[in-house]
This record gives C-alpha cells, structure tokens and sequence, in this order.
C-alpha cells in the first residue's frame, strides 16, 4: 500500500513537470491502488495475505456491506481525486459519492467497533484521511492543476479551455491540438 502511494505521488510530481513517463506511472499506480483499496482492504488491514483471508473466510462467501463499502469509498475518493487532477469532467461528483460512501462507511464500522476494534479504527482512519485529502482537491478550483502543469504554455492552457467549452467544435480542437504540439517540444 505505501509502495503505491509512493508511486502515485512520483508519477505526480513527474507528470507535473511534464516528464514523459509520469502520466503512465501516475494511472498505473492510482489503478493499482484503487483495485487494492477495493479488493484487498480487509487483508491490508488485518495484516494478512489475500490467500490467508480467502481460507480463512473461505465459508462465508455471502457480500459483507461492512467490508465492501469502506473501498467503494476509497476508490471513488482516489477517482474523483484523478479527474480532478486530469481537469476530466464529473471530479467533484465522484468525490461526493466517495464521501457519501464514507460517511456510510464509518456510521457502519462505528458500531461494528465493540467487536472488531482494530480494523474498523485502521479502515476509518484510511477514509478520513483520504476524505481529507479528496476536500482539498474538491475545493481548488478548475483547472488548477492544468494551470500549474501547463504554466509555460498559456496558449496550450487557453485552447484546452476554449475547447472544453464547446467539445464538438472541429476549428477549437485544431487549434487546441496545435497549441499542443509546441508542449511536446
């Protein structure tokens, strides 16, 4: 898990200036993290591996909404978080559904916590720290991100914007791709 957060913030730092590769290492890792957070929180947690836990649950295999849903919220908090930072439409929506999960979430582990103290502490923490984080995001404003990426460019940063405006405009997307190309110089 701290791997991929470690990854996350390299491939960010590197696609923030404007590195080739950041963007690939930042999608791949923020993939990875999200399909951990969604399929491996419980093992995470408890501190065992994934083919420990499958054994040891191996007979009740019905859906536990107390386990599943802690990383449905984290992973719409980590997507909404990438849309956000890739100026993608629908960033602060996926953030608000990652909150409402989370708030869910926690109500859930809150009174689960007489019986199982250690992980739902451990999960909840995970939530309000990423929540944390996913506000700060929900609050820039748009394109802040674009902005700073693209400070040196303020041609490229215009064009994109004219475009996002009218997206089915043939002349912007030109104009948008031009200005694009002295980027890649």
């Amino acid at each position: 898990e701290l791997i991929l957060i470690a990854a996350v913030l390299i491939g960010g730092y590197l696609d923030m200036n404007l590195i080739p590769a950041g963007k690939w290492i930042l999608m791949i890792a923020i993939g990875l993290l999200a399909n951990t957070y969604l399929f491996d929180l419980v093992s995470i947690v408890n501190n065992t591996s994934l083919a420990e836990y499958a054994k040891r649950d191996r007979a009740s295999r019905k859906l536990n909404l107390k386990q599943m849903l802690p990383g449905y919220a984290l992973v719409s908090l980590i997507m909404g978080m990438l849309f956000n930072f890739e100026t993608w439409p629908g960033g602060n929506t996926i953030i608000l559904i990652g909150w409402g999960l989370g708030i869910v979430s926690i109500y859930l582990l809150y009174n689960k916590l007489a019986s199982d103290r250690k992980f739902s502490r451990d999960v909840i923490s995970r939530i309000l720290i990423m929540g944390v984080v996913a506000l700060f995001f929900y609050l820039l404003p748009p394109y802040y991100w674009f902005d700073k990426i693209y400070t040196n460019y303020p041609e490229y940063i215009q064009a994109r914007k004219n475009f996002d405006k009218d997206p089915k405009s043939d002349s912007l997307k030109i104009i948008m791709e031009q200005s694009y190309q002295s980027v890649k110089k």
